[in-house]
């Protein structure tokens, strides 16, 4: 699943939960296993997708490279 923002104005009215409801429910009727990629430090979406009925599976490290700037720029 990916990301999910909501505009400040909008927020504390259940969208960001109708939505990620929304999602597992179409991916489970497809067949699939609804998982999502959320940094430890984003406990507002760790929260929400445990109240969907996401648990907790194994921690990952993402390990990323930054691109030089080419020659010339």
């Amino acid at each position: 699943m990916g990301n999910i923002y909501t505009r400040r104005a909008y927020r504390r009215q259940g969208l960001a939960m109708e939505i990620t409801y929304g999602m597992v429910r179409a991916i489970l009727e497809g067949g699939w296993l609804p998982h999502a990629h959320i940094k430890q430090q984003n406990q507002p979406s760790l929260k929400l997708a445990e109240r969907a009925g996401l648990k907790r599976g194994d921690d990952v490290s993402w390990i990323s490279v930054r691109r030089k700037k080419s020659l010339g720029t």
